[in-house]
């Protein structure tokens, strides 16, 4: 029996392994493969930045007492702790905190144990530098190298309080009787001091953070909501009690609903500056400038710096507004891009409607930072367009080879040339242009391994221009220039994780059969 119960669960962690990483393998071969060369990210980062970046500051574990913690320390005129105000929260329903906290002791588990393991480990590592956990993790497993964010670690410890939370709950409605009298007994109180604790944690965060006088309502909400959730609770628990005491059954769920639902409630309100913002006017201009469609052929090539919207929106709302700009948020962040468009000497040949150009010769020079660094000084000493172009399928060169070759390199100016649009879209560009000789066009579009290219309806290599945007070889006379995006494998992989996903829904339903 024994032989058979640890096969049967070795078989289903086997299958839960392959099972996710087949389902998740569009975003893996995708994030390894189509942004080789496109940004920095797909490169391990520095140890630093991975566990001192955004990491939940001590002095946030606060947030416990109440989901207005967080916002007070974020408006308030003091600022408590650096961590963002969307990652600093730790806030649970107080019943799910204690009776989380609680199950391992209330019944010997192998599971709960794991499971709280597992939530202790990934809230040591939200602390970033003020534990080592986190360092570990950076050490000891590559993926971990790769994020960010170290405070994003809470949310899986919080989950596992909300299944342990589960897992106890089942068991005080299982046993409702007196033999669970000194166990509700002991919850009540427990939960009782942890009210006081956060009304304590309360008052002291919004005594330190020196409100503005238009908060002190959300200020007094967040005192009622203690009082009512967190003393609320511990009453039901110890009515639960005094039940048990008595020797009356007691239905445990019922009364735990009101405190769930008032929670919810009060929740959403202290919550609202986090969800979403009342400045009408920006959502007005925001909704004004909106297309839906992904078509841009309306504006051409025009592109702008920034979003031209009164008042200012953020970054990421060209999403939204489909305007093409040289400066917006973008999580997939590359130095080469960033010092290219902070550059004016650079950033002026890129925007407008006029940013594709011609060369009859180009330099081919590695990518690299020593390039840019001799394009910008020839482009600021000549203030005209210099077009150099990489090779993708050469690594990237920073040694001293390529600094010679950088530093005595000599340039040729090129020309903006008219183009006839034909289709421009997020995953294509065709125009028609009319060449003066033999030589090579500049798109002011970003690279990425996965465009492809053709000229006269023959297929030809796409060159990293100007170390960050697209360059191809033309003829003299009519060109007709098409780019394309298509990925190799994406189609593929979709179909293979939706098909997965499927096969582990059918097995699912068909496990209690197989298993008899």
């Amino acid at each position: 029996m024994w032989k058979r119960w640890t096969l049967r669960r070795l078989i289903t962690l086997a299958l839960f392994v392959v099972i996710s990483l087949g389902v998740l393998s569009p975003a893996y071969v995708g994030f390894l493969q189509e942004l080789r060369g496109y940004t920095d990210r797909q490169h391990a980062l520095p140890r630093e930045e991975v566990v001192g970046c955004q990491a939940l500051d001590p002095k946030a574990l606060s947030t416990f007492a109440s989901p207005y913690v967080a916002i007070a320390a974020a408006t308030g005129k003091v600022k408590l702790w650096t961590t963002d105000v969307a990652m600093c929260s730790i806030y649970l329903a107080p019943l799910l905190v204690v009776l989380g906290l609680s199950a391992p002791l209330l019944r010997r588990s192998a599971f709960r144990y794991w499971l709280g393991s597992m939530g202790l480990m990934c809230f040591a590592a939200s602390l970033g530098k003020a534990l080592p956990v986190r360092g570990w993790l950076y050490d000891l497993l590559p993926p971990m190298q790769y994020f960010r964010h170290a405070a994003a670690f809470r949310c899986f410890f919080l989950l596992t309080l909300v299944l342990l939370a589960v897992t106890a709950a089942r068991d005080l409605q299982n046993s409702a009787d007196e033999r669970n009298a000194g166990t509700l007994r002991r919850l009540g109180l427990v939960m009782l001091a942890s009210a006081i604790i956060a009304l304590v944690a309360l008052v002291a965060v919004l005594s330190m953070v020196n409100l503005h006088f238009k908060d002190l309502g959300l200020a007094i909400l967040s005192i009622f909501h203690v009082l009512v959730i967190w003393f609320g609770s511990a009453a039901v628990m110890l009515h639960a009690w005094w039940l048990a005491r008595a020797g009356k059954v007691y239905a445990f769920a019922w009364p735990v609903l009101a405190p769930a639902i008032g929670d919810a409630v009060l929740t959403v309100l202290l919550n609202k500056a986090a969800m979403y913002t009342d400045r009408r006017e920006f959502w007005a201009a925001t909704e004004n400038a909106h297309r839906p469609a992904m078509d841009l052929n309306g504006d051409g090539l025009a592109r702008r710096y920034s979003l031209p919207l009164d008042p200012p929106a953020p970054r990421n709302a060209c999403l939204v507004t489909k305007i093409p700009v040289l400066r917006c948020f973008n999580v997939l962040r590359s130095d080469l891009y960033d010092r290219w468009i902070e550059d004016p000497a650079l950033a002026q040949f890129v925007r407008g409607a006029n940013r594709i150009w011609f060369s009859e010769q180009v330099a081919q020079m590695p990518r690299s930072r020593e390039t840019l660094d001799c394009l910008i000084a020839q482009t600021r000493n000549s203030r005209e367009m210099c077009v150099v172009v990489s090779d993708p399928a050469d690594e990237e060169s920073v040694g001293s080879q390529a600094v010679r070759s950088a530093g005595s390199a000599r340039l040729i100016p090129a020309a903006a040339i008219a183009v006839r649009l034909v289709c421009y879209d997020n995953r294509e560009l065709t125009f028609d242009v009319t060449c003066p000789s033999d030589g090579w066009l500049l798109v002011t579009d970003r690279w990425a391994p996965s465009w492809h290219v053709r000229v006269n309806d023959r297929p030809c290599k796409v060159w990293i221009g100007n170390l960050v945007f697209r360059a191809v070889q033309v003829s003299r006379g009519e060109n007709r220039v098409c780019f394309s995006y298509q990925s190799r494998n994406f189609r593929w992989l979709v179909s293979g994780s939706w098909l997965l996903l499927s096969l582990a829904g059918i097995g699912t339903l068909a496990a209690p059969w197989f298993w008899k």
